[in-house]
């Protein structure tokens, strides 16, 4: 949800945004998010290479928790760029980074977790001035009840959907 979410902000700036995924499912969503280009991991670096004429990107967004990630959005960055980590909210293995890189090539590699009530208020604008044009609703693969959460919880477990409603009213 993230990465697509990541995807259609981007696009919204008028940025290209670059998906890389694993799945060929979550890859084919990522273009009706705004994605213009689409990799699998041991693609990425090429095909970025190829995008900048080998300067690599401004910035990469690791979103995902993937340590292997997290690595590639240090690699694929300029002279200058910024890697943002935001998947990783639970125990993984380490990432080498080599600090001379970080160094000489000045790159930022930053950390997010969770956000500020006007990040809220900006993501809510956004999803209003943009849920037709880009279809979040169809991410929620299935509704429960309230009464039936344990039941949601065990789909979403089982089923690994994009997103699961729990309806409240």
């Amino acid at each position: 949800m993230l990465g697509l979410t990541a995807c259609a902000w981007l696009e919204a700036l008028g940025a290209t945004a670059v998906a890389c995924d694993v799945s060929e499912t979550r890859l084919s969503q990522a273009v009706r998010f705004g994605a213009r280009h689409l990799a699998k991991p041991d693609a990425l670096t090429e095909l970025v290479r190829s995008l900048t004429h080998d300067r690599g990107a401004d910035l990469a967004l690791e979103l995902s928790g993937s340590a292997a990630a997290a690595a590639a959005a240090v690699d694929v960055l300029r002279a200058g760029g910024t890697a943002v980590w935001a998947g990783t909210v639970s125990p993984t293995d380490p990432v080498p980074i080599n600090p001379e890189t970080v160094v000489r090539r000045c790159l930022t590699v930053t950390g997010v977790h969770n956000y500020a009530p006007p990040d809220l208020a900006a993501a809510v604008a956004f999803l209003a001035a943009n849920h037709a044009r880009f279809p979040f609703a169809e991410l929620v693969e299935k509704s429960f009840p309230l009464g039936d959460v344990a039941a949601a919880f065990r789909f979403a477990e089982a089923e690994r959907p994009v997103r699961v409603a729990v309806e409240c009213g």
